[in-house]
């Protein structure tokens, strides 16, 4: 029995080690090279591998030349490692496995390195060439993401990647452990043929083989270059860089992988650091004549042969454009010194198609100001960046140690606040100053000129006492009146000129010459695209009900409403159909939002507001509503809490539109007025739109009434003008006007409120929102009774609460030279024994 136990333990023993199919490959004699392929294919590119290992095969092995290949396929199959035989099988891989390693992460350079050091010890040559086969991104990966993930070989089963830092630790731990550099690194990638890449390594690798550009998927045609190998093994690195660049290149020019517009290269690691003193030098001349030529550089930039990612630019063309664009000889001189030292570094390259017919063979980093901003210190951390004077270049380039102005934006305002310039109109002119360097600038003198006699400067000439660094200042004070018998839809230019030390920067600004809008009601109805007519639903409704109000056509009016013209409704009424969301972006949230914080009142209806707006803090902060569902599928309607009515939102003469009326939640103090008919159930098929419903997923609200401090809010998750019938139209807004219209007594309310929350605020912060809403609170009531002071002697609340309010009414109807006895019942605060 004993026997029988030991027996049966060898034999398990046996069994594990031939699990991994000969754990420990057969050490060969050494031969001419010995191609070591890391084909990462655990994500979408996995299908080519098997492809490319095919290819491999099609040449296999000899006595002179080993080539080995680990492969990850997608998902969890496992990873396998092959000795790649010849076969006329193209379609499935026949190589003996030296090893089944089951899953492992390809993403992990250790796991890299041991595959690579497996190679050296159990396949030795005379020549080693590395290969990283997977998806590339210069030293970095996406310029969009949070977090920068740089290099190559993306697992998508680990979320794991090799990134470029870890490439210098692999090879240098190879280097140590073969105990000699390693021939060639090269990598069938994306994007990885830059000097920032190449630095890492050129320690211990001789030569670097990439691309500049994204290459196409099927990669490098190994069939192409390895035949010329074996057949001469004996050649060297540079001999076998050289085949495969040229292979390469031919293969997308109508050879054996089709035709498309890709580069690859072959660049000498022995001579970078050589190199990098040129490209040092080029570096250091750019940053002394900055400050005279920073524009021209900016334009030899935007000229360069730029790659997938945009910041990957080719140095060789970026160089031949410093020649054109600058005109000084030293920047000249040592832009020629680096294009002559080109050929020298670059052994081979070839660009084919057009798209890339200026690339040189090897690119470098040269961002934007945002991409430079947000990777200054992932950069920073690269080898190349911290012993070349490259990132000093790109620092200075965004942020230069001289003062650079730049005169950003003009804006304007006319004196009507209609957003319109109109004849006889004063207007306005606000100018912002940039100074994006780190130095502040002296003084400045900004002046505005008019081009023709339609408008006379009043004020010509405003002073600036110097902009400090990486800052920006509003200059104001610049005025124009446009002439009163100016022709409308004239044109007028303004020129805006800002001057300093060494500066002299102008910019026009045309106005077109308007009728002005007039303001007549207190209500306003905004028609975001007239050219859809559901705002005629809301003009007949109002008109049903007796109600005057403005228009403001989007068309007509030639854009959108400015805030400007909105406060003017504070003390009225803001309606706003948004029967899609194309509407919505033609509105200024920014500017409802302020319009609400003064005390304004909005109506806004339509199906897609939820779709649109969910995510906004508008949509929760100040409609109070909460997104449920984009399509509810119901279309019968039912009032709640004192709006006793009831219809149908398809069908009648209503706008038939509603394919997807939103079902939302009421949030904080907001209150349900209306809510979809229906039970947790599905609907009949809308018998207009044709769309199926859903069903009801929540409470079911479709409309909600919100007062909060100076403001009030109605809002349908439907489109009003889809209500079934007129009469149903008009008693809808009937209603909604007299929630959302503003009285006195509501405001005389409201600032009672606040005065008795501003006297138990204990928070500074909270205090000075209180503040600020009880004095928008105090304009809203100065301006609802300003031209009738007397309403204020029919309310009894105390006097000190709106006594500021009366001061100014007197004051600003003492500015109007107004005898009319309004003022004589008016007692002013802190001054109780004296009438006017």
């Amino acid at each position: 029995m004993e026997d029988t136990m030991r027996k049966l333990t060898w034999l398990i023993v046996l069994m594990i080690a031939f699990t991994f199919v000969s754990v420990k490959a057969d050490v060969t004699s050494e031969k001419e090279w010995t191609l070591l392929l890391f084909i990462n294919g655990d994500n979408n590119l996995s299908s080519a591998g098997k492809e490319d290992i095919n290819e491999m095969e099609k040449i296999g092995s000899t006595d002179d030349v080993n080539i080995i290949v680990e492969f990850d396929s997608a998902g969890s199959n496992g990873t396998w490692r092959y000795y790649i035989e010849k076969d006329d099988n193209s379609s499935s891989i026949t190589s003996p496995v030296v090893q089944d390693l089951g899953e492992q992460d390809t993403g992990d350079w250790q796991h890299a390195l041991d595959f690579f050091k497996w190679g050296v010890d159990n396949y030795p040559a005379q020549k080693y060439l590395i290969a990283f086969w997977n998806n590339g991104a210069g030293w970095e990966k996406d310029p969009n993401e949070n977090v920068l993930t740089k290099g190559i070989c993306y697992d998508d089963q680990s979320g794991n990647h090799i990134t470029t830092p870890q490439l210098s630790m692999l090879t240098k731990a190879l280097y140590e452990h073969a105990g000699r550099k390693i021939d060639i690194i090269s990598y069938d990638a994306c994007l990885m043929q830059m000097m920032e890449v190449g630095y890492e390594t050129r320690q211990y690798c001789d030569i670097q083989v990439g691309a500049e550009e994204t290459e196409p998927g099927d990669g490098w045609p190994y069939d192409d270059f390895l035949a010329p190998l074996v057949a001469n093994p004996t050649m060297n690195p540079v001999e076998l860089s050289k085949t495969m660049v040229k292979a390469y290149g031919d293969s997308y020019m109508g050879g054996s992988q089709g035709t498309s517009a890709t580069t690859q290269s072959a660049i000498d690691l022995r001579k970078i650091e050589w190199f990098r003193n040129k490209v040092d030098t080029l570096a250091e001349t750019l940053i002394e004549k900055a400050p005279s030529y920073t524009g021209a550089y900016q334009t030899a930039i935007n000229q360069t042969q730029k790659y997938a990612y945009s910041q990957c630019k080719d140095l060789g063309h970026f160089c031949e454009n410093l020649i054109k664009e600058v005109n000084d000889y030293s920047v000249k001189s040592a832009a020629q010194d680096v294009l002559d030292s080109l050929p020298e570094f670059v052994i081979e390259y070839v660009n084919t198609g057009s798209k890339v017919e200026n690339s040189h063979g090897v690119s470098i980093y040269i961002p934007s100001k945002y991409q430079f901003d947000g990777k200054k210190d992932d950069y920073a951390a690269i080898k190349w960046a911290q012993d070349s004077k490259w990132d000093e270049f790109l620092s200075g380039l965004f942020y230069p140690n001289y003062p650079v102005i730049k005169l950003d934006t003009i804006t304007y305002k006319d004196s009507d606040g209609d957003g319109k310039v109109s004849p006889g109109e004063r207007v306005d002119f606000e100018v912002k100053i940039k100074n994006e360097g780190n130095k502040p600038s002296s003084s400045l003198q900004v002046k505005l000129a008019v081009d023709g006699w339609d408008a006379s400067v009043n004020s010509s000439y405003a002073s600036v006492f110097g902009v400090d660094a990486l800052s920006e200042t509003t200059v104001d004070g610049l005025s124009a009146t446009i002439s009163s018998s100016c022709d409308e839809n004239k044109s007028i230019d303004f020129v805006i000129s800002v001057e300093g030390e060494g500066i002299n920067l102008s910019k026009t600004e045309t106005l077109i010459v308007r009728k002005p809008f007039a303001v007549r009601n207190n209500v306003l109805l905004l028609a975001l695209d007239s050219e859809k007519n559901e705002y005629k639903e809301y003009m007949t409704a109002l008109n049903d009900c007796g109600i005057k109000f403005d228009l403001w056509d989007n068309k007509i009016e030639e854009g959108q409403i400015p805030y400007s013209l909105l406060a003017k409704y504070v003390n009225g009424v803001v309606i706003v159909p948004a029967p899609g969301t194309s509407d919505l972006n033609v509105v200024g949230l920014e500017d409802l939002q302020s319009y609400l914080d003064a005390g304004g009142n909005l109506f806004i209806s339509g199906q897609d507001i939820c779709y649109k707006l969910k995510d906004d803090d508008f949509y929760s902060q100040y409609l109070h509503a909460k997104y449920i569902q984009d399509n509810v599928g119901i279309h019968n309607v039912v009032g709640e809490n004192g709006f006793n009515m009831e219809f149908a939102i398809e069908g009648g003469d209503g706008a038939n539109n509603q394919k997807w009326p939103d079902e939302i939640e009421a949030i904080g103090n907001a209150q349900v007025i209306f809510k979809y008919s229906g039970i947790k159930m599905l609907f009949k098929e809308s018998k207009d739109t044709g769309f199926g419903s859903k069903s009801i997923s929540g409470a079911g609200h479709a409309g909600i009434f919100a007062q909060e401090d100076n403001y009030k809010v109605v809002y349908f998750s439907f489109g009003f003008e889809a209500i079934d019938s007129r009469e149903a139209r008009k008693s809808v807004m009937e209603a909604v006007m007299d929630l959302v219209y503003p009285t006195l007594r509501g405001r005389l309310q409201n600032m009672v409120i606040f005065e008795e929350r501003m006297a138990n605020a204990t928070d500074e912060n909270a205090l000075r929102r209180l503040i600020t809403k009880r004095n928008n609170g105090e304009e809203a009531l100065f301006d609802m009774v300003k031209d009738n002071p007397q309403l204020l002697n029919e309310y009894s609340l105390d006097r000190h609460v709106f006594g500021d309010v009366m001061n100014r009414v007197i004051e600003y109807k003492m500015t109007a030279e107004d005898e009319d006895d309004d003022l004589d019942d008016l007692i002013p605060l802190g001054k109780p024994d004296k009438k006017k």
